[in-house]
This record gives structure tokens, sequence and C-alpha cells, in this order.
């Protein structure tokens, strides 16, 4: 995935921890520039 990675990972496994669906995870507001703001892009 390339550097910093483990933002991403990290992000992910909380996810799937709450048990959010696609549609929830997509609905999150994520800050600019971040890895994690193309999570909903990856989907």
């Amino acid at each position: 995935m390339g550097p910093h990675a483990e933002e991403v990972i990290n992000i992910f496994a909380l996810e799937i921890r709450l048990g959010l669906n696609v549609d929830k995870i997509k609905e999150a507001i994520s800050t600019y520039p971040k890895n994690s703001y193309d999570i909903k892009y990856m989907l």
C-alpha cells in the first residue's frame, strides 16, 4: 500500500471491530491530506 500503510490498516481494523458496513464507512468524515482520506475510494 505504500508509506504510512499502518494508518489505513488500523482504521480498517477499527471499522471491522466495530462491525461497520460499507455504507457507514463511506459516510465517515476523514481529514485531508491523510492516507485514510482515500478509504472511501478503496471500497
